[in-house]
């Protein structure tokens, strides 16, 4: 068989092996679906509210060491990518990632969380500052820095009057408009803070990698008194970190050394197993997906298309005999 023949051989059984569907879906993060950022393994991934299995969303490209996230209206998620100081966006129906803004005032980045009006709020550890970055321009501006923050700022929440919560080994309330920062509570529980959220009635919750005697756990602080109370300690916990709340008020944390996602029922603080080890090596942050987003796959045309142009390409190389 020479070469011709055998390159309309190919072709015509690259044309029965693949079909011309236009577009097909890899995968659905529905409502409700949990969405995970791992600094070590370096991806995004979903974790299914019910079965507890993970798909991974997004990966490569900027993504080396992602921290925290939050997802947009639109469906994007912005990540704060540690190991550059930036903030990405991640559109999973292109993967198309873009920088919204790197460098500037950024240092040690860690939280990351959406305004009332869609700003990015980031909490710098290593510039012990509260930024706001501008979703569209990718502009830095300072809302709050210094006195109560130190290298130990975490987490950040937005409560619904847009009053910003942020953790530094204390609960700290921060006004959106003049930065001054107030201590709402604080105490022996706050030992190692690590993640903030607030429940539909306004409480307040907070994730301690060492609170009750390094038990670790979560805490509820009463969002006017800052009295605090616990909702779950010890148990599954060895190292909990990440903390997301669902619609139907529980409460989920992942733990930092046995690699898994617990679920936590907020009245009883009994602790179960939703997931675990997968892709959980070092989830820094989580968060409840509020849309819908369709992740398509390439399409089989545009694989065949792929397919036939590496065919020609070869028989451009081919020499024909001397």
């Amino acid at each position: 068989m020479n070469r011709n023949t055998l390159l309309t051989f190919l072709l015509i059984s690259a044309c029965c092996f693949f079909s011309f569907e236009s577009r097909s879906e890899a995968g659905v993060i529905d409502v409700g679906d949990l969405i995970v950022s791992d600094f070590s393994s370096g991806v995004l991934f979903k974790i299914d509210p019910v079965t507890g299995n993970q798909t991974v969303i997004a990966s490569g490209g900027g993504l080396l060491n992602p921290g925290g996230i939050a997802i947009e209206d639109t469906g994007t998620i912005i990540v704060a990518e540690r190991s550059t100081q930036s903030l990405l966006r991640i559109n999973l129906q292109t993967g198309i990632q873009t920088t919204v803004s790197s460098g500037g005032s950024f240092v040690n980045i860690v939280g990351v969380e959406l305004e009332l009006n869609g700003q990015i709020l980031v909490s710098d550890a290593g510039a012990d500052a509260l930024f706001r970055v501008d979703p569209i321009t990718g502009v830095q501006s300072t809302v709050s820095s210094g006195n109560l923050f130190s290298d130990l700022l975490r987490g950040i929440a937005v409560e619904s009057n847009g009053d910003i919560l942020s953790l530094n080994n204390s609960v700290l309330r921060i006004d959106p408009v003049g930065g001054s920062q107030v201590t709402l509570s604080s105490g022996p529980n706050f030992q190692a803070s690590a993640n903030i959220a607030v429940e539909a009635n306004g409480d307040i919750l907070v994730v301690d990698r060492e609170a009750f005697s390094t038990l670790g756990g979560v805490i509820r602080i009463n969002p006017v008194s800052g009295a605090q109370s616990v909702v779950s300690s010890g148990g599954n916990f060895v190292d909990p970190f990440g903390l997301a709340l669902e619609a139907n008020g529980q409460i989920l944390v992942s733990d930092f050394t046995t690699n898994s996602v617990y679920r936590v029922d907020p009245i009883s603080g009994v602790q179960t197993l939703l997931s675990s080890n997968g892709f959980l090596d070092q989830p820094l942050d989580m968060e409840i997906s509020h849309v819908t987003v369709v992740i398509p796959e390439p399409s089989s045309l545009s694989l065949f298309s792929v397919f036939v142009a590496g065919l020609l390409g070869h028989r451009r190389n081919w020499k024909q005999p001397a």
